[in-house]
């Protein structure tokens, strides 16, 4: 496999409000297809088809799967009499990327501390548990839905001010190895989308 075929590929625009990928495999690729909204119909096998052909892939005798996906859509209860919600089944997974793995490693993580602090006897450690997640996670999930809303609802002018900038993947890979934050990114597009509107409207 040669360094262009070891690329990962995203593609918007194809897909209302959603994106595609296209990720390397030793044998070959991994295609994928996501979709945030039910409005308007789209067929998404033959979306995702399309977009293989462009790596001259033929998708048609390719098994598919699918599912949905528990994205976060606020702040919920987490706990409950001994029990706790973690992952996916928390609906913890990013409203923007649709990227899951991170959340529940963090959810895990605060998990195990809440239920050790609670084998301890510390009465309220359950509950500390969803007010720590509601504050370091679910208060930056406002920003990314927030980012998502506006990004998919505009995918030609997100892809203009964000994907097609050289550092657009570099600040992702920050935010998804937690070096940033959404609520910094998502401040600075707004300056950045403040003076692109200023800059049309003069020109």
């Amino acid at each position: 496999m040669n360094q262009t075929e070891r690329r990962i590929h995203f593609e918007f625009g194809m897909v209302n409000r959603g994106y595609l990928w296209n990720f390397p495999k030793a044998d070959g690729y991994s295609f994928g297809i996501a979709a945030f909204s039910n409005r308007g119909a789209q067929n998404l096998r033959k979306i995702l088809a399309d977009y293989a052909q462009l790596f001259q892939v033929d998708l048609s005798n390719t098994p598919h799967w699918g599912h949905p996906i528990s994205l976060w859509n606020g702040n919920q209860k987490l706990h409950t009499h001994n029990a706790l919600l973690a992952g996916e089944a928390a609906c913890l997974v990013d409203p923007f990327t649709a990227e899951g793995i991170r959340p529940s490693m963090f959810s895990g993580i605060k998990a195990a501390q809440a239920i050790d602090e609670a084998l301890q006897g510390k009465s309220n450690a359950l509950e500390t548990y969803s007010q720590t997640m509601a504050q370091e996670w679910g208060k930056e999930m406002r920003w990314a839905q927030g980012l998502a809303d506006t990004f998919y609802s505009f995918p030609a002018l997100g892809y203009r001010l964000g994907v097609k900038l050289p550092s657009a993947s570099q600040t992702m890979g920050k935010i998804i190895t937690g070096e940033r934050k959404y609520s910094d990114v998502v401040q600075r597009a707004i300056k950045r989308l403040t003076f692109f509107r200023a800059s049309s409207a003069l020109g």
